[in-house]
């Protein structure tokens, strides 16, 4: 009795091996399942090999059933030992997070949400193991410089960048005014280097919750005179320190010049 045969009729258990997507399944018989099946075949009576062949479909089929049963629950064991495995992983994040919070970072979680923090420290969280006092003493000092980092980001996002958003319009507007009598400087800084004043940086990072508005900048401008000058005389020394003399670039140029320039602005 050849192999196919004795598969088709369920004669031997089989078994069953995708072998590509596209191609379907294909059906293997163990040889010595196969070659006991033939010699215990041969051993029957002619007239009892009907009630023989029908036996061994029960056989294989309750063989086949069980099999498939125990398959179920092998799947079922391993789906459930994966949930178990996610729900430990949740368990353990909720930890650190609850860890993160109560050292101060709830701002920082919502503004940004869990997700950068999870991908910047993915094997901790990859973990189910509890987390434990002692694995955080070893590990929160990296969350915590990640979560500093974020922190400084979220402050200039959203705290600070709207303060210098409020100072460019007022600066936009102080700008175009005319140059108050005796002014010594007719030119004026970049907005950029003005919020760089340690007056208006004083109040772009003042801490956050305090309400800023163009009352709060209103004393840092009537300094803005004197913080001129300074800027001006600091950006006259750095030019000053690029000349160097004898240097033949600016052998035509005399010092002479630069006082001069000085002389015109103060008159200006």
């Amino acid at each position: 009795m050849c192999a196919e045969l004795v598969h088709l009729g369920g004669f031997v258990p089989d078994d069953v091996v995708t072998v590509a997507a596209n191609t379907g399944s294909t059906h293997f018989v163990g040889v010595e399942q196969l070659e006991a099946f033939e010699n215990e075949y041969k051993e029957v009576p002619q007239d009892r090999r009907d009630e023989f062949l029908e036996d061994r479909r029960i056989q294989v089929r309750a063989i086949n059933k069980h099999a498939s049963e125990c398959e179920a629950w092998h799947e079922d064991m391993l789906q459930a030992r994966s949930n178990e495995r996610e729900k430990a992983k949740l368990v353990r994040a909720e930890s650190i997070f609850t860890r993160l919070k109560n050292l101060g970072y709830t701002s920082e979680l919502d503004y940004f949400g869990t997700g950068p923090i999870e991908d910047a420290h993915r094997s901790n969280f990859n973990r189910a193991k509890a987390l434990t006092d002692r694995e955080w003493a070893r590990v929160g000092g990296r969350f915590v410089r990640t979560m500093n980092d974020y922190r400084i980001r979220r402050l200039e996002e959203a705290v600070y960048n709207p303060r210098r958003k409020i100072l460019v319009e007022l600066y936009d507007t102080y700008a175009r005014q005319p140059a108050p009598p005796g002014a010594i400087v007719d030119l004026l800084p970049d907005v950029v280097d003005v919020a760089h004043f340690a007056a208006f940086d004083a109040i772009i990072k003042l801490p956050e919750g305090t309400e800023v508005n163009a009352e709060t900048f209103k004393p840092a401008f009537e300094q803005m005179p004197t913080l001129v000058q300074e800027w001006r005389a600091d950006v006259d020394a750095q030019l000053a320190a690029l000349v160097i003399p004898g240097d033949s670039s600016t052998s035509g140029v005399a010092e002479d010049d630069f006082s001069d320039g000085s002389s015109s602005l103060q008159n200006a």
